[in-house]
């Protein structure tokens, strides 16, 4: 299972990320929220995906900053008060995935480790990073513990009044101060299992690097005919 957001104006990101899940998961399942979409754009995505849709608006000032091609950090504490939503509401593991981001191998050895309840959240950690980047919090995953729960309902209370850098990175700053605070069980995915640096053998891809991730997904199809069931 994954959970992940867009705007619209990350649509192509977000196909590309469905359709890379879709084919390294077969059968597995989705929660798509679509945040502010047009009505029209919102029909013609959903009668071509075979996940679970849901609609949610965007605050007028997110809006506007995203008409005006500015960051809307309104987005990023939705994300939190996403993934908090869905920790209540799963009953099971789950990974919260950015749409900037591909599925290039089964999930199922992570998310069984996430139900082994040896961690509360699955992520990558880098300690020596500036604040904002210690967690690459474009891959979370999210284990059915008390932990995990009281620590994504932290971070969605404390992304909602952090201003953020540049009004961004809500959600990574909100997370690092939150499990400094709880010191929730991590596990840490490897380069691996969750790349930024365009690795085609990872699990995750997260798009940081200089690579593109059309190309990268390309690629990967020409190169493995086959589904890529776990590794």
């Amino acid at each position: 299972m994954i959970v992940t957001c867009a705007t619209e104006h990350y649509a192509e990101s977000l196909e590309l990320l469905l359709a890379s899940y879709a084919w390294s998961n077969p059968g597995g399942l989705a929660v798509v929220h679509l945040l502010g979409w047009n009505p029209a754009r919102q029909a013609e995505l959903a009668a071509r995906c075979q996940f679970e849709i849901r609609v949610r608006p965007l605050p007028p000032s997110a809006h506007r900053r995203i008409v005006a091609g500015e960051r809307a950090g309104e987005v990023l504490r939705i994300k939190c008060d996403l993934m908090a939503e869905a920790c209540e509401e799963m009953g099971d593991a789950f990974f919260w995935v950015d749409a900037d981001t591909l599925v290039l191998r089964s999930l199922e050895p992570l998310l069984a480790r996430l139900r082994s309840a040896s961690c509360d959240l699955l992520c990558t950690y880098l300690p020596h990073e500036v604040r904002e980047r210690v967690f690459a919090a474009g891959v979370i995953g999210c284990a059915p513990t008390l932990g995990c729960g009281r620590l994504l309902r932290a971070v969605a209370a404390e992304a909602r009044h952090l201003p953020g850098l540049d009004n961004w990175y809500q959600d990574q700053l909100a997370l690092v101060h939150c499990y400094e605070l709880l010191q929730p069980r991590l596990g840490r995915l490897s380069e691996s299992e969750h790349s930024l640096r365009g690795n085609p053998q990872a699990v995750f891809v997260s798009k940081r690097d200089s690579f593109s991730l059309p190309e990268l997904w390309h690629r990967c199809r020409e190169s493995r005919s086959d589904r890529p069931h776990a590794s």
